[in-house]
Formats: C-alpha cells, structure tokens, sequence
C-alpha cells in the first residue's frame, strides 16, 4: 500500500485532477485506455517476489482514481440515479476492510471467485455490502457502527 499512498500525496500536493478537468473527456478516454492495456496485456507484472510484486496495481490504482474523479457526477440530476449511486457508495470502508476476508474464505465455495472473474468481484462486493448492511443494523448507533461505515 506504500507506493499507492505515495502517489495519493503526490497527486493532492500537485492537484492533478484540478489540471485535468480542463481536458476532462481526453483524460478520461487516456485512463480507459491504460486500463485496457493494463489488463489485456502483461506489460508490467511480475511474476516473483513478496507482496508487492508489480508497478500495475499503482498504474491502475492511479487511472482508476482520474477516471472516477473526472466523471461529472455533479450533473447528474434524476433522483433515480443519484439515489443509486448514493446507495452502491454506501458503507465503503467497511467493504473495504473486510473483502478480502470474503474472498479468502469463499474462494473454494464459489468458482466465479476462485477464477478471479469480474463476476467474482460482484459477488464479493454483494457480499461484503450485506455484511456492512447487517453490521450497521446490529451496532446501531455505537461507536461500533463505524467498523462498517
């Protein structure tokens, strides 16, 4: 997590995104495009060492965060959308903490997870919610609740 923290203080020192809104729809098209390329071909991975084992996961981690931060959320206006996005953001840190519990112990139970699928990542994600869901249901308003916020 190291370099990917590195290059978040980075980026808020130099306000990237402020720079890149004036060319919002190229940055955005750039980013996919990375993205794509990342992924469909095994640029820079590398196959050993501990832990940290390629620079892809800071390539990707870096323009995802552009793709996302340059999307113009702040024009949406259909309550149905927004209602949405609202609900599918909810409770972020929580899945974050625990996802890779889930995935750790249903890999075996569950092949799309297993396989590493995109499908797999929903069900994770699906998962994860509903636990973060329960969680805040049961911890009501103690301090607990924020193990799942």
């Amino acid at each position: 997590m190291f370099p990917i923290a590195v290059t978040g203080l980075s980026f808020s020192s130099l306000n990237i995104i402020s720079k890149l809104e004036k060319l919002r729809i190229k940055a955005i098209l750039i980013s996919f495009l990375i993205i794509i390329f990342l992924f469909k071909y095994d640029i820079f991975v590398i196959k050993t060492g501990y832990l940290y084992r390629s620079i892809i996961f800071n390539i990707a981690a870096i323009n995802l965060f552009i793709l996302f931060s340059l999307i113009p959320f702040e024009k949406i206006k259909n309550n149905i959308i927004i209602s949405i996005i609202i609900n599918i953001t909810k409770n972020t840190g929580g899945i974050y903490y625990i996802h890779a519990i889930v995935k750790a112990n249903l890999y075996i139970l569950i092949k799309s997870i297993n396989y590493k699928t995109f499908f797999g990542c929903i069900i994770i994600y699906l998962i994860s919610y509903f636990i973060c869901f329960i969680g805040i249901k049961i911890c009501g308003k103690t301090i607990f609740r924020n193990l799942f916020s």
